[in-house]
């Protein structure tokens, strides 16, 4: 069993703790085009549910038109696998999956009938000696993704592709036709509901990558707690006032925008500790969170680098699409990343 399958056509589906996200894409002579697309706020309830994914997230997306007779690519949610990073010497795939075998032996304590091992390889890069081939390793462990797996299988949905956030974003932003990472060293950070994650991109790969238990929730209930507002309205507050309220919204929301802040800053200074590479050039920012008024220009004027909104729909074709996907573009990361991990 692998985790990354590629299919002739695939749904992506983003079964988050705040809200589901769906895209269908068909591939053109020229680019991409938006076949389908859908977004649906999920209830409070579900957003406390100790497992996941919910059964609401997952009811809602069966209610789909656009899974007829279609397959679905899901992020892996219930126990997070280990990722690394490796530079190997080009080399037949037969040997390379011998190699990250041994690999994976380092990353647990699990026997490797116990373990599902899956990587994506870059493009060969050429070093100061010799060229390398940039990995992302995933050990995944088998008994969590097959139970996760069995959950989709009694609800019916038809799960043939397992992702992991990580590597959806980068596919997103790595896409042939319109790569948004280049050459120097990028951030993607993708803030859900409830938590943040924060990778790193190095010449067109994923080099590094850290998840953190901070989200829109946590900005979500700083408000009912310090205004008394309840859920919605704490929502309502948060999304389309955020920092261009008044003085006491702003009071109540900044120190939590701050503490995101302060992760992405630690992470990208490890990353640059561990790594030697040069100053961020570029920061993109997805999720819900950052589309609060002035949440973008706040978290920009703490960093040197040009930080903005990531739109997984650049240069696509999204004619055949009711909703507003320019104002709801940054949520879709996942669900874009996972329809194109489906055709790869």
């Amino acid at each position: 069993m692998r985790l990354f399958q590629g299919r002739k056509s695939i749904v992506g589906c983003d079964l988050g703790h705040g809200a589901v996200k769906l895209v269908q894409l068909a591939k053109k002579a020229r680019g991409w085009k938006v076949v389908h697309a859908e977004l649906h706020d999920l209830s409070p309830e579900a957003a406390s549910q100790t497992g996941w994914p919910s059964a609401q997230a997952i009811q809602v997306a069966m209610r789909s038109p656009c899974l007829a007779g279609q397959s679905v690519a899901v992020s892996l949610q219930s126990r997070p696998p280990a990722v690394r990073y490796l530079d190997v010497p080009p080399m037949p795939l037969r040997d390379l999956r011998e190699a990250l075998k041994w690999e994976a032996k380092k990353t647990t304590s699990l026997s490797l009938e116990e373990v599902i091992v899956d990587y994506v390889a870059g493009a060969p890069v050429s070093g100061a000696s010799e060229r390398k081939i940039p990995v992302t390793m995933v050990v995944a462990e088998r008994a969590a993704v097959e139970d996760e797996y069995r959950q989709y299988q009694r609800a019916g949905l038809p799960v043939k592709l397992m992702d992991i956030n990580p590597l959806a974003f980068y596919h997103a932003a790595h896409r042939v036709g319109s790569d948004q990472t280049g050459s120097g060293c990028v951030a993607l950070v993708d803030i859900g509901a409830a938590r943040m994650e924060i990778n790193v991109v190095k010449q067109g790969a994923l080099r590094f990558t850290r998840s953190v238990p901070l989200g829109g929730d946590t900005l979500t209930h700083s408000v009912m707690q310090k205004l008394g507002a309840d859920f919605g309205q704490a929502e309502t507050i948060k999304r389309e006032q955020g920092l261009a309220g008044n003085a006491k919204i702003q009071e109540v929301l900044r120190p939590e925008i701050d503490r995101l802040v302060v992760e992405i800053q630690r992470s990208v200074d490890y990353y640059r500790a561990q790594s030697r590479d040069g100053a961020l050039e570029r920061m993109f920012l997805a999720g819900g969170a950052p589309l609060m008024p002035g949440f973008v220009e706040h978290v920009a004027s703490f960093f040197d680098a040009k930080v903005a909104l990531f739109n997984p729909f650049e240069g696509m074709d999204c004619s055949a699409v009711k909703i507003d996907l320019e104002s709801l573009a940054p949520r879709f990361v996942s669900s874009v990343g996972l329809a194109l991990r489906g055709r790869v």
